[in-house]
């Protein structure tokens, strides 16, 4: 389990956030990483990627027609993080376009758009995504938006 988090519990609790990702067993450093990602030789990211090993907030939002969601809320592991985007892990499949609600630990609701998935286990899939846009608490929780 990642270290606790006072806003990320709150959410987790008012939501009843239950994280269903199996860690593969090879992967017992997982929460322990900190720091600046090392960056391969053949990196092509505009910016450096930072550990970031903590539960987040996932909401289902429909975005593909042919993909219904539910708007669930799902507790996900954020892995990485950079200024333009953010690495995950997934108990479920995500598809590319796919545009879903993110709450980081610092509680503040974001957009994103999902570019890559990949399977690590039976209920693990390592997720990419990039920011689109911050927005208010309202439209993360299905209300208007002013």
């Amino acid at each position: 389990m990642p270290p606790g988090n006072d806003r990320m519990q709150a959410l987790s609790e008012s939501r009843r956030l239950v994280c269903e990702i199996e860690l593969p067993s090879s992967w017992k450093d997982f929460f322990d990483r900190r720091g600046m990602m090392p960056i391969p030789p053949d990196d092509r990211r505009r910016f450096p990627r930072s550990y970031l090993r903590v539960g987040a907030a996932l909401q289902d939002r429909p975005s593909l027609p042919a993909l219904p969601r539910s708007n669930a809320w799902h507790k996900v592991y954020a892995k990485d993080l950079c200024r333009t985007g953010v690495g995950f892990l997934h108990s479920e499949q995500l598809f590319p376009k796919e545009q879903l609600a993110i709450v980081l630990p610092d509680g503040r609701p974001r957009r994103i758009e999902v570019v890559r998935c990949r399977r690590i286990g039976r209920r693990c899939f390592e997720i990419g995504a990039i920011f689109i846009t911050h927005f208010r608490e309202r439209e993360a929780t299905g209300g208007p938006s002013d």
